[in-house]
């Protein structure tokens, strides 16, 4: 009755993880808490009185959170918190990894904004020449009976090719994408060989495994259980079956540098196995693999960067091409015209 699933983003989870935070270190009861949080709209009252439901009916909060379909992650540290008496502690875990996580999903996407935006001005301002002009200068030259140069012909000819297969290449775009979906594997597989592409996966790869891990553990979760969990919400295959070959290696009695070692190559950076030695050694681990993520996360958000800031001149560089080469399509029978004369 209670699903909200599809409402569960990072911000959300952020938002409720630090103000149940602040909450409870105020020494205000948990359902009143919960209350209180609906009554100020910091969290959505269908998620709130789901909560409030589970719980009156005797249910414990990581109960009631599972029957509201939360991620398994935010289970585990609740679950955790609760057997060791520290709800508060468990919900700033919780707070620090999702915002955390929407923090570089902001970043992503504010990275992202500019070229595309750019890259939606090249198509449009293409389309709009291509579709409404071309065809006006092309009516008027026809009309004057001048003969068209083979630069103005092959746009032409485009420009009908888009106005009579528009739907099909809308299609086929569609069908791409639905081939693309069904072969994530082999996609990956792909970008991971592509130099540039392939050192951002291992960055977002090492820097998911360290965050994940390195909050699991700090929030007491076994290893073993900590990796079977990341395993199985990792939203890469490629991860996926390394935790898992990590997982098998640990269970043979490997330690967890020689698992990460033995683990398929390229996957994770290589001074992460040597770091987790050094965590272990010192008993440290949880630390080094936050430290590792922390790392992570600003190799990425530099190298996105970078990347952004050499696409700039590029982009504005093939908008001004496509506009000369149009331009100067429209007005080259007009000056073969004036030559003739």
């Amino acid at each position: 009755m209670w699903r909200v699933k599809k409402q569960l983003s990072a911000e959300l989870l952020a938002r409720l993880s630090e103000q149940m935070m602040h909450l409870l270190q105020n020494d205000i009861p948990l359902l009143e808490s919960i209350e209180l949080l609906v009554e100020q709209k910091f969290i959505p009252e269908k998620i709130g009185r789901g909560l409030i439901e589970q719980i009156e009916a005797g249910n414990t909060l990581s109960a009631a959170l599972e029957q509201l379909d939360f991620p398994a992650l935010y289970l585990s540290l609740i679950r955790i918190a609760e057997e060791s008496g520290g709800l508060a502690a468990g919900f700033s875990r919780c707070y620090q990894f999702y915002h955390q996580k929407d923090q570089f999903r902001q970043e992503v996407i504010q990275a992202s904004i500019y070229p595309l935006i750019v890259l939606g001005c090249i198509c449009l301002a293409l389309l709009f020449m291509v579709t409404v002009i071309l065809p006006r200068f092309t009516e008027l030259y026809q009309s004057l009976g001048i003969s068209l140069p083979p630069l103005t012909r092959w746009i032409v000819s485009m420009s009908s090719a888009v106005d009579q297969m528009i739907y099909l290449f809308i299609l086929i775009f569609l069908i791409i994408i639905l081939v693309f979906s069904k072969q994530t594997v082999k996609l990956e597989r792909f970008f991971l060989h592509i130099p540039g592409i392939r050192s951002l996966y291992r960055y977002r790869f090492t820097h998911y495994f360290a965050l994940q891990l390195g909050s699991l553990l700090q929030s007491g979760v076994p290893l073993l259980q900590s990796l079977e969990l990341i395993a199985k919400l990792s939203p890469w295959i490629e991860v996926t079956r390394a935790v898992q070959k990590v997982k098998e290696c640990l269970v043979k009695g490997d330690s967890l540098q020689l698992a990460l070692e033995n683990c398929k190559q390229g996957i994770f950076e290589t001074f992460l196995p040597r770091l987790t030695a050094i965590g272990e050694r010192t008993g440290r681990l949880e630390e080094i693999l936050l430290h590792v993520a922390n790392t992570m996360e600003r190799l990425i958000r530099l190298r996105l960067q970078k990347y952004v800031k050499g696409m700039e001149p590029l982009f504005i560089l093939l908008l001004g091409v496509v506009i000369l080469v149009v331009v100067v399509s429209l007005f080259l029978p007009m000056l073969q015209l004036v030559q003739a004369i």
